[in-house]
């Protein structure tokens, strides 16, 4: 038992360790935000024991605690003294082959020591590729007029005493730097901001931008000086200053945005963000805290640290030249390798950024077949039938609703009866069939999905096939209850729709706000009443209008991009003809 209780004992002290962070502040504007913190960082609060005891081996009886290469963890102990050593865990093997010399399993995956950075081992040890990175925007958008970028070559020096003590070292910054200027093309001459112009002084009738490259060849001679200045088999860090806010939203665009042509330099693996690491680190010298100056702008931070005015500001390769001066100071470079300074690219912006800037740019990414965007140099123009025209003897229909409907309205005893007018009962009882078998009947299995650059995705998606598929299942399956659709069900369902877009508008809050009681909701009873928010939940992810086994494969004749909603929109547009005369004049969005 004394064995145990000591090995409880180095389990708790860890966890309360983990506490004392230096990361943080007075200032709430300068607290990290929820995505800025690592997952290291919540290993106390979201591990299971087992998972805990797996991670570090406590309890385990092969494991032996030494002092020897003991680290310190950076976010403990006082900013005069430091943290009492770690102990490092070495795991004694039984294994006979071992023992005599030979290891015939394969090679375990480093751990990173408590407090470094996701690129420890891309930087340990090896000169770090730092490439700092700056862009002049015309407008939101145009976007870049001019790139520029620096890449430097340091070794962060470990002193064995503290993180917080890391030099550096062989500072070598590359002469041969990369600065363009890139030409938007005429069609964007009315789109430059005012602002924009009035803070970098190009315009688009400056000499600069006028012989400059478009954005096209400008992309592909950064990607090209990217790969000339990182050797092969290196990766590198980017560095832009405040770049989560602006120029890092541009490259998303530019690279991982839907139908983007360009791609990322595959060695720019990592990102920091100066500006943000001094806000989360209160114990950097720099920090409004003890600094004392007013503003985290970069020219603010580096006349702190050099003492005199950065001239030549938003020049693109000036502020490039100055984010690199601020890295490589003395009192920066012993909080780059830390645990909340460095991401991945990937992992710069939330999932719910993306979307946002994906909703966003929808209107100006490219129609679907057999659309077309009505241009002056692309103009369509068409007859209608006789039948439509209101230009004969015949003339047309007064606007208004039809014969039909007047007789609905006459007779309906609630509104009920005017909606299945337009979208039939029949309608919802195929919809009612069509949910069922797609939910409960047909098979599927789980598949990893590739992005657009050959990598294999985490999440994984269901996809048909047949009863003998190996793995195969129904969606289903997994459910803790198990609903029944009916025409009904799926009725209570649209018109709890139709009732959030009453009350919420366009900018729908949660559905969930309409089941929950004030303050945090609404409570509507009507809502409650109708069905659960678990029911409701269910059908949004389970209600189908069609058969997906009829659905015609991408690239093979007869493919519709709309196979899923062009029964139910056909349905809905003749119910509506049935309903209304639209008259002569009629607007198409």
């Amino acid at each position: 038992m004394a064995a145990a209780d000591d090995d409880g004992a180095i389990f708790l002290d860890d966890l309360l360790e983990d506490r004392n962070s230096d990361v943080g502040s007075d200032d709430k504007s300068a607290a990290p935000k929820e995505d800025d913190l690592s997952d290291a960082a919540s290993i106390s609060s979201t591990d299971t024991i087992d998972e805990s005891q797996q991670r570090h081996n406590y309890w385990d009886p092969d494991v032996e605690i030494t002092d020897e290469g003991a680290s310190e963890d950076p976010n403990t102990g006082s900013e005069n003294g430091g943290a009492e050593p770690t102990p490092s865990v070495h795991v004694a093997s039984n294994n006979a082959a071992t023992q005599n010399g030979t290891n015939s399993s394969p090679e375990a995956t480093p751990t990173i020591p408590t407090g470094r950075s996701i690129a420890h081992f891309d930087i340990f040890d090896k000169p770090a590729h730092v490439i700092s990175l700056d862009i002049e925007k015309a407008s939101d958008k145009i976007g870049a007029c001019s790139l520029s970028a620096e890449c430097t070559y340091v070794n962060i020096n470990a002193t064995g005493k503290s993180i917080k003590k890391d030099t550096a070292a062989n500072i070598t910054r590359n002469d041969d730097t990369f600065h363009e200027f890139i030409n938007p093309g005429e069609d964007s001459f009315d789109f430059w901001s005012e602002a924009c112009m009035a803070v970098h002084n190009l315009n688009p009738n400056s000499p600069c931008i006028l012989a400059a490259k478009g954005r096209t060849e400008v992309w592909r001679n950064f990607e090209a000086w990217v790969d000339r200045v990182v050797p092969d088999g290196e990766v590198a860090i980017m560095v832009a200053w405040n770049g989560e806010t602006c120029d890092l939203k541009w490259f998303w665009e530019m690279t991982q945005a839907p139908y983007s042509p360009y791609h990322m330099p595959p060695k720019l693996k990592y990102f920091i963000d100066p500006y943000d690491m001094i806000k989360k680190y209160t114990s950097i010298p720099v920090h409004p805290k003890h600094s004392k100056i007013e503003s985290l702008e970069l020219g603010s931070v580096w006349k702190y640290l050099f003492g005199r005015n950065l001239n030549g500001a938003h020049n693109s390769l000036n502020d490039a030249k100055a984010q690199t001066d601020i890295m490589i100071h003395k009192d920066v470079i012993p909080f780059i390798n830390r645990t909340n300074t460095i991401k991945l690219i990937t992992d710069i912006f939330s999932k719910k950024q993306q979307d946002d800037w994906k909703k966003k740019m929808e209107p100006n990414l490219p129609l679907h077949d057999p659309w077309r965007d009505q241009k002056k140099d692309n103009d369509v123009k068409w007859t209608p039938s006789r039948r439509d025209q209101y230009t004969g003897p015949e003339g047309g229909p007064t606007m208004g609703p039809t014969s039909y409907i007047r007789g609905v309205a006459t007779s309906a005893q609630t509104l009920a009866c005017m909606f299945l007018a337009i979208m039939p009962l029949a309608f919802w009882e195929r919809v009612a069939v069509m949910s069922h078998k797609y939910f409960y009947e047909d098979w599927v299995v789980e598949t990893s999905a590739k992005d657009r650059d050959g990598n294999v995705k985490k999440s994984k998606y269901l996809k048909q096939c047949t009863s003998s598929t190996e793995g195969a299942r129904h969606r289903g399956d997994k459910e803790r209850i198990r609903y029944k659709w009916t025409a009904g069900y799926a009725l209570a369902f649209v018109a709890i729709l139709i009732i959030q877009g009453a009350h919420f508008g366009s900018h729908k809050r949660t559905a969930r706000k309409m089941w929950r009681n004030a303050p945090h909701g609404l409570g509507i009873p009507y809502i409650r009443n109708s069905m659960r928010l678990d029911a409701y939940e269910f059908a949004r992810r389970s209600i189908h209008f069609v058969d997906n086994a009829h659905q015609v494969e991408k690239g093979q004749p007869g493919y519709d991009a709309l196979y899923k909603v062009t029964s139910a929109m056909n349905t809905m547009m003749e119910g509506i003809q049935k309903c209304w005369k639209p008259g002569k004049h009629v607007t198409i969005h």
